[in-house]
């Protein structure tokens, strides 16, 4: 029976990092400027995604592990996977950014994919999560797998990924939900021309699910009945 693909994103992120190729990366442009908070933003609804941003982000911190779903399912793959949250307090960087880090348990210092995301409240009362993929990511390896920060990155090292925002928002009491614009995280793999990628977040168990889609809508890589479920690992 064939193995689902690595999922691409971990919150996320996380996302069309490992998936897009340097033609579709080289669409995100230059600029690594942070995305701003609105500007002067008030109200009940900002409020609201500020305070959702902060449980959010506790939720999406440490590590995290598949194996008790690729014990129950062959098909899926045993992944960890690491957020660290980084430039904490610091006013240059708004909202919650995290380096993240997954590896195999076969190659446990050895992660597949490395990627950095932030978590920016909005005025609709929802959380974008911005995507970036990190430039010479080999002079980070492993730090996200040790829980440790990532020595040196700066703005200069990431390459941000447009349209591949994950839009969050509060769906209950414990749970927060994610999806994608649909069509608009550019993705060539596999003959793919977008993504979808689908989240859900609570304080224990991640869930993700990306599709690689053609233009015509038809499914050409991903898992097809359901996505990856991860639950929070010991550190």
């Amino acid at each position: 029976m064939a193995r689902h693909l690595i999922p691409s994103a971990l919150m996320v992120a996380l996302l069309a990092g490992g998936c897009m190729t340097g033609a579709a990366i080289a669409q995100a442009g230059a600029s690594s400027a942070p995305p701003a908070q609105p500007a002067l933003a008030t109200g009940a609804a900002y409020a609201r995604a500020l305070a959702d941003l902060e449980v959010l982000a506790g939720y999406m911190e440490g590590p995290w592990t598949s194996a008790a779903l690729a014990a129950r399912d062959s098909t899926y793959l045993d992944i960890r996977s690491v957020n660290v949250r980084i430039w904490r307090g610091d006013p240059e960087f708004p909202g919650a950014w995290f380096y993240t880090e997954s590896a195999r348990p076969s190659a446990p210092g050895t992660p597949y994919r490395q990627n950095v995301f932030n978590l920016v409240a909005q005025e609709d009362g929802t959380v974008h999560a911005y995507q970036y993929r990190v430039r010479s990511p080999e002079r980070f390896a492993g730090a996200a797998l040790r829980n440790e920060q990532p020595q040196g990155l700066s703005l200069d090292d990431l390459v941000p990924l447009p349209g591949c925002t994950l839009v969050w928002h509060r769906v209950s009491e414990t749970r927060f939900a994610g999806g994608m614009r649909p069509r608009a995280c550019r993705n060539k793999f596999r003959g793919a021309s977008w993504m979808d990628g689908s989240s859900w977040a609570e304080a224990g168990q991640f869930y993700t699910w990306d599709r690689g889609m053609d233009e015509a809508g038809n499914q050409v890589w991903g898992p097809t009945a359901a996505g990856y479920v991860f639950d929070r690992a010991p550190q």
